[in-house]
């Protein structure tokens, strides 16, 4: 076994196809923001922040990205969405 041989095995080794980041220090989640208040103009979600990217600079493996939805609201809300308050339709 030659040597580009051996590194090429050692390189596939590290990286699993299917494995994520696992590095404590990198930022996985991702934080919106939606204005669901009577005096917004949209209801879709914005982004805040800086995003994160595809692969981890540290481990060059994929980072599994979670997606935090922080959704405004005030008294109207209830009124304005009556289907989203059912309890109901709560998924736990």
């Amino acid at each position: 076994m030659n040597l580009k041989t051996r590194i090429a095995k050692i390189e596939k080794a590290m990286m699993p196809g299917n494995s994520f980041c696992t590095c404590r220090d990198v930022k996985k989640t991702e934080i919106w923001f939606a204005d669901l208040s009577e005096k917004s103009n949209t209801i879709e979600p914005w982004f805040e922040g800086k995003a994160v990217p595809d692969v981890c600079a540290r481990c060059n493996l994929r980072i599994e990205k979670k997606q935090f939805i922080l959704q405004l609201c005030d008294q109207t809300t209830k009124d304005r969405f009556p289907e989203e308050w059912n309890k109901e339709n709560y998924e736990i």
